[in-house]
């Protein structure tokens, strides 16, 4: 019996589970009183009680080893389920989070039979079996989930839970740093009874679940985060190492300025570095391609030119930047070169106003040989140009000082006025083509040219003539063309025969008109021409001047009896009509005169 007794003993250390029970069976057999099988009883259900005690450490242990593998957080919410259905032998294991911001639990995760449909339960605080848990901080079970009146049914839980068919529910809160993150759940069909013992287990996997899902939490955002630093960091450096590009680029047009370079030489660089066609453009309109991108180039708050970039492939941010600095480096480009051509232009036109002031003329032949326009020496055509939006006009386009330039004019800028002196072989479509310029620049205006003159002594008179002309055009409204002494007829024949023929016929037909309208305080000239402009009808005149027509007749009656009956009839009418044209010419042209403080009567 010795031997049996130390067999037994040998069993219990080893854990032989088999062993003890054939060494126990041996001594029952052998000695059969009621003391020793009292004793081996006794000794029999402790060795089972540690070696239980001993399976759920084993188990804890193992959980919490596997756990400590584990960084995503979906892969530790499933190895959790995993264990608590393989632990309790139940259908289907879930996990439900709390959400602080909307204050519901949602099912993250769920392991166990294919159709459970708990992925979509929601629950709020005290409602159902995780809700109560979630209330009192401490595991729960119910065998029989409808009959138990602890729990506050949820109609969207319940509808689940009978689908499926459970009856017995345990759960247990995941608690993180004193706080509840989620509920652990274990779910069976059949009715079950959890003892205190198994929600204990429950309740240990879910104390180590709770911990382990926020360090693969925080793990995870660390990850993301150092992710998206090294992102930002990559992403910081090509901007960098972009910005540096940029600014060499930059660094590299602008040397290229302060060695004199010009617009098509900086453009052409630009093009070479973006592979792409670059030109500055005065218009988008002037390009045709719809895969044109075009970046304005500015100076003193207003843009004055466009950077056209064309190439197959759209532009990357990066160098819309650059083209962007290109279109900096071309704007000081533009006005430097604007500025030393209104230097150069300066000199020309102090040049222009010596001729039209008759000062130092015996030296005018070398001095617009050495400006490059000596040809002007041999003769002349004087253009003048009124813009009609003076404010809105640049007066140093080099578009239209190089044209000017380079049909070796002079040009003289006077703001509401310029004057233009170019060679006598110079065609009408050059003129019109400077005047059309000017008209682009700031509207539509009025121009008259004169000439051509042989004698630099009289280029003055020649500016003077042209002057006539443009006021006249004005004066009649003849916009957007050039006028000269042909475009008004026999107007323009004493416009341009003198000083004093105009004033002349004035006075001969009209005098005694203007002198009554001064005496008077009438409107007889006004009525004439209305009476001209209407094609000498009496009703059209009366709407034009907004009087009745019996106050034009008995107007008309008062001329006749001024300058004599028959004035209304042919060749009489010819002249009167041209003496009204005359003076109204006449005094716009004293009062734009005036208002450039100098005086000059047609």
């Amino acid at each position: 019996m010795h031997e049996q007794w130390l067999t037994l003993v040998e069993s219990l250390v080893q854990g032989d589970h088999q062993a003890v029970h054939e060494a126990t069976s041996a001594l029952v057999e052998s000695d059969a009183s009621d003391r020793t099988h009292h004793l081996l009883r006794t000794l029999q259900t402790k060795w089972e009680a540690l070696r239980a005690q001993a399976t759920d450490r084993q188990l804890l242990y193992d959980t919490v080893t596997e756990l400590s593998k584990l960084d995503d957080p979906e892969d530790v919410l499933r190895f959790i389920c995993e264990q608590v259905r393989r632990t309790f032998s139940c259908e289907v294991s879930y996990i439900s989070i709390f959400d602080d911001v909307s204050g519901i639990s949602y099912t993250r995760t769920s392991v166990g039979d294919a159709e459970v449909q708990f992925s979509a339960v929601q629950f709020s605080h005290g409602m159902g079996v995780g809700g109560k848990v979630m209330a009192t901080g401490r595991p729960y079970a119910t065998a029989d989930y409808w009959r138990d009146k602890n729990i506050q049914h949820d109609p969207s839980v319940d509808e689940v839970v009978r689908r499926e068919g459970f009856v017995t529910i345990a759960a247990a809160p995941m608690i993180v740093d004193g706080d509840i993150l989620g509920v652990l759940f274990v779910a069976s069909r059949s009715l079950r009874i959890f003892t205190q013992k198994e929600l204990a287990i429950l309740g240990a996997l879910s104390m180590h679940a709770g911990p382990a899902f926020a360090r693969a939490l925080s793990k995870e955002k660390l990850s993301r985060a150092h992710d998206h630093l090294a992102e930002v960091t990559d992403t910081l450096q090509e901007e960098r190492a972009r910005a540096k590009y940029i600014s060499e680029i930059h660094r590299e047009l602008s040397v290229l300025v302060l060695d004199g370079a010009g617009v098509e030489e900086i453009s052409q660089r630009l093009g070479t570095i973006l592979s792409a066609m670059v030109k500055v453009v005065d218009s988008e309109s002037d390009c045709s391609d719809e895969s044109a991108v075009f970046i304005p180039i500015g100076a003193g708050g207003q843009q004055i030119a466009s950077l056209m970039v064309c190439r197959d492939e759209p532009l990357h941010p990066w160098e819309h930047e650059l083209c962007e600095r290109g279109a900096l480096v071309l704007a000081w480009s533009r006005v430097r070169d604007e500025a030393q051509a209104a230097s150069h232009e300066q000199v020309r036109g102090e040049l222009l106003e010596d001729v039209m002031l008759r000062r130092a003329l015996r030296s005018f032949p070398e001095r617009v040989k050495r400006v490059g326009a000596g040809c002007l020496a041999e003769g002349a055509i004087a253009l003048v140009i009124l813009p009609l939006m003076v404010q809105q006009r640049n007066p140093y386009r080099l578009k239209v000082m190089r044209n000017i330039r380079s049909h070796h004019g002079l040009m003289l800028d006077r703001g509401d006025r310029v004057i233009v002196l170019l060679p006598s072989w110079t065609s009408d479509e050059t003129l019109d083509t400077i005047a059309t310029e000017f008209f682009q620049e700031g509207g539509r205006g009025y121009a008259g040219k004169a000439g051509p003159g042989s004698s630099f002594l009289h280029y003055s008179h020649l500016i003077e003539e042209a002057t006539v002309y443009a006021t006249a055009a004005r004066s009649l409204n003849i916009n957007g063309r050039i006028v000269d002494n042909r475009s008004f007829g026999l107007i323009g024949l004493h416009l341009g025969s003198g000083e004093k023929d105009p004033h002349r016929i004035i006075e001969s037909e009209i005098g005694g008109i203007i002198r009554y309208d001064s005496e008077h305080r009438t409107d007889l000239v006004r009525t004439l021409k209305a009476y001209f402009d209407s094609d000498m009808h009496i009703k059209r005149t009366a709407e034009e001047l907004i009087i009745h027509p019996k106050t034009v007749t008995q107007r008309l009656q008062r001329v006749d009896s001024i300058i004599g009956e028959g004035w209304s009839r042919m060749p009489r009418a010819l002249q009167v009509g041209s003496a009204i044209y005359l003076y109204e010419i006449s005094q716009t042209l004293a009062e734009s005169s005036r208002a450039v403080g100098k005086t000059t009567n047609p």
